[in-house]
């Protein structure tokens, strides 16, 4: 049997030595979705942060493809989607992308793989008729498409995405879900956090719900652990699905 594409034992994940969150083993095989679920400062961020080797774990290990992160080139393994990017140099478009591909190799050039993975990635995220765009003239929606088209062309087993549905509007964040279905048939192993939990239901494979300080699993979101990560009621629609109940005014005049 082969080993997960990715496994965490006895993780703990904090910054500069405060704990954060305690969180359930993972085994994540190929082709699953693992979704993040949690209120801003629940310890989402800090726990991809510590899958993609940013930060150490305050205890336990991370493991791809069985062997210890320490052991393996992470640029090979995952790829890194973070909240937001500062970018300061006017990149084309296509030569931002083709970054994703320097894990790959050691120089500069592009061969001629390397040009065709940064077209897919483009293409996949609908952005080819930007390739020759700057990335500093680029709308916030399309800065954040460009961006996962990097982390695409970067061809990991495994990508790691922060809130990548950021800055999108509803035609891209759909297109987005489309995407990550896509992936997940290609065999791509993802873990995403996502504050919508519509969308998250309809891409996870399973959910990890950070809530007090510890990161527990799910199989699927019901009412009772919606509300009780969110603390936001939900009620069911005629289809089935959950909907966040909308705050009065008055609710918040304490």
């Amino acid at each position: 049997m082969a080993d997960p594409v990715l496994a965490t034992q006895g993780l703990e994940v904090g910054i500069a030595g405060h704990l954060i969150a305690r969180c359930d083993d993972l085994e994540l095989a190929t082709g699953e979705v693992l979704v993040l679920i949690g209120k801003n400062g629940a310890g989402k961020s800090t726990y991809l942060r510590t899958l993609g080797g940013l930060l150490k774990p305050m205890s336990g290990q991370v493991l791809f493809g069985g062997r210890p992160q320490a052991e393996v080139k992470l640029e090979k393994e995952a790829a890194w989607l973070s909240q937001e990017e500062h970018l300061e140099f006017a990149w084309s478009v296509t030569e931002y992308v083709s970054l994703g591909r320097l894990a790959h190799h050691s120089g500069l050039s592009l061969s001629a793989e390397d040009r065709q993975k940064v077209a897919e990635a483009l293409a996949m995220v609908d952005a080819e008729d930007l390739a020759d765009r700057t990335v500093l003239e680029l709308s916030g929606g399309e800065r954040q498409r460009v961006r996962v088209a990097r982390a695409l062309a970067q061809d990991t087993p495994l990508i790691l995405m922060d809130e990548p549905t950021t800055h999108l509007d509803l035609e891209h964040q759909l297109a987005f879900l489309g995407l990550l279905e896509k992936l997940k048939r290609e065999g791509k192993s993802i873990v995403v956090s996502l504050h919508d939990v519509f969308h998250a239901g309809q891409i996870g494979s399973r959910f990890l719900l950070f809530q007090n300080g510890v990161a527990s699993h799910a199989s699927s979101l019901t009412k009772e652990k919606l509300e009780a990560t969110l603390s936001v009621g939900f009620e069911p629609t005629e289809s089935g699905y959950l909907v966040p109940i909308v705050r009065r005014t008055t609710d918040y005049a304490g």
